[in-house]
């Protein structure tokens, strides 16, 4: 079972399980077990199949890895990982590093897939608006670099309006104006219309782009790609095959993973198949279906557990996950168990946490400021309300006696309240329990108007930290000198250790 892993909550955190110190000795196992294996799957033993599809996409890769020796290709260590072809934050990009550098340290393959079956999520970044007068909020806005579709997967996907996706670059630059710092953006978004068809291609190549020219070149390969080998339809022939089998333990599996009793995390955004549905997309023209038996070979497309199980075993040696993907994959590792009767090989977890370097001048707002409030502000929200309907607890010491003559006829009045039924005398009496009270709130104003203050700034900065402070912004959005030296930090030979 996986331990209980978080989100590194501060900035330039990070989280890598297991420690780098193991992971050698983690992928020796994960090729025992892969090379040993006693499975078939759709009537080829498994080393077969694994030397089958590398194979069959070394020459596919991006760059392309030549290599005439086919059994020096199937005895290579192959490091995978995988992701959609978004503009993600720094946490998700960190993913692409550290597959390098691994394999840099194991003499391994990198290889990343772009996971261009899937539907995209948005059509734009989300950029922070600082306020440019008082008064105003801070927020996040939408920059749109494509008209919304959301059902069309990027591998169909057309840019639809390449002027929008230009316009973009105008957008965040006025934005960042106020931010202190110059985003990659400005430097990497083009000026003139892309000339790539698809929507994919275009965010891969601004992504590649800056891989490179930072020394981060991981072969790559579309997942749809993929999917036309022979050796991913062997794969999803036999799971078609034995759909009855398959579909029982796959839901069976799902329902232990939702189980609060079960597990400290539950997996509850899986659907569970339902009768004669597999575990794959049917692709048909523009739009993705689920697929079911008599689906075509040719047509379909791995779901997340699919991907990750077809991966796990047929491709590569050892797969690096987020931490999203990492929770989802003990799922994984459960089928593996009890489907294919084997241990599963062990995958790797990462990510990290990087906030916008924000040095603009935010005044009491910014938690960097000397006025800085550590108390949320719904407390000392509370305290306001009690000093201001019970001024007699909070008079200072030096108060005069006539003070402490008016708290003394409150307290008198409050333990005299008439009866609820008594109409006319409790309204006498609310009167006389106000007057005492805003006779007593004169004393006690200073500290009204200090606590206020502290409110109104304290909810200043909880939403600095809410919107300024998040760790989700595209990677696009932050400075190259912030960026840079975190990322390649996992290049070097040293964070790795002796080889």
């Amino acid at each position: 079972m996986l331990p209980l892993l978080q989100v590194p909550a501060r900035d330039g955190e990070w989280l890598l399980h297991p420690p780098v110190s193991l992971i050698p000795s983690c992928v020796e196992k994960n090729v025992q077990i892969l090379q040993q294996t006693p499975i078939q799957i759709d009537g080829m033993p498994l080393p077969d199949l694994r030397r089958l599809l590398r194979q069959e996409i070394a020459p596919i890769l991006e760059p392309p890895l030549h290599n005439n020796n086919h059994n020096n290709l199937a005895e290579r260590i192959w490091v995978v990982s995988g992701h959609q072809p978004e503009l993600d934050h720094p946490g998700v990009w960190v993913k692409h590093f550290v597959l390098q550098g691994l394999s840099r340290h194991l003499g391994a393959t990198p290889l990343h897939l772009i996971a261009d079956h899937d539907l995209p999520k948005n059509n734009g970044l989300l950029v922070p608006r600082l306020p440019l007068n008082e008064g105003e909020r801070i927020v996040r806005v939408p920059v749109c670099y494509d008209r919304a579709d959301l059902l069309t997967p990027y591998e169909q996907r057309p840019l639809y309006d390449a002027e929008l996706f230009v316009e973009a670059w105008n957008r965040v630059q006025e934005l960042a104006g106020a931010w202190g710092f110059e985003p990659i953006a400005l430097h990497l978004w083009p000026r003139q219309p892309p000339l790539q068809p698809r929507l994919v291609e275009i965010l891969t190549k601004l992504r590649r782009y800056m891989e490179h020219s930072w020394g981060c070149i991981n072969h790559e390969l579309p997942v749809s790609r993929l999917a036309q080998t022979r050796a991913f339809r062997h794969f999803a022939n036999h799971l078609l095959n034995d759909l009855t089998r398959f579909r029982y333990l796959y839901n069976q599996t799902l329902r232990r993973f939702r189980d609060p009793a079960f597990t400290a995390q539950p997996v509850r955004s899986i659907p569970e198949l339902e009768p004669d549905e597999a575990p794959f997309w049917e692709l048909r023209g523009q739009r993705r279906f689920r697929a079911t038996r008599h689906s075509p070979l040719t047509t379909l497309r791995p779901r997340a557990l699919t991907l990750t199980l077809f991966v796990r075993l047929v491709l590569g040696d050892v797969f690096i996950h987020g931490l999203g993907g990492a929770l989802y994959d003990q799922i994984t590792d459960a089928l593996i168990k009890d489907y294919f009767g084997i241990t599963p090989p062990a995958y790797l977890t990462v990510t990290a946490t990087l906030h916008l370097p924000f040095v603009a001048d935010l005044g009491d707002a910014n938690p960097a400021s000397a006025d800085l409030v550590r108390r949320p502000p719904s407390v000392l929200w509370q305290q306001w309300r009690d000093i201001y309907w019970n001024p007699q607890r909070h008079l200072p010491s030096d108060v005069p006696a006539m003070a402490l003559e008016l708290a003394r006829r409150r307290q008198h009045c409050v333990q005299a309240e008439p009866p609820v039924h008594d109409h006319q005398a409790r309204r006498q009496w609310f009167q006389q329990l106000r007057s005492l009270t805003e006779s007593l709130r004169s004393y006690v104003q200073s500290n009204l108007e200090d606590v206020y203050h502290q409110y109104l700034v304290a909810r200043k900065q909880q939403q600095y930290r809410q919107i300024l402070l998040r760790r989700d912004y595209s990677w696009v959005l932050f400075p190259e000198c912030k960026l840079r030296p975190f990322l390649t930090a996992f290049l070097d030979r040293r964070f790795w250790g002796p080889s």
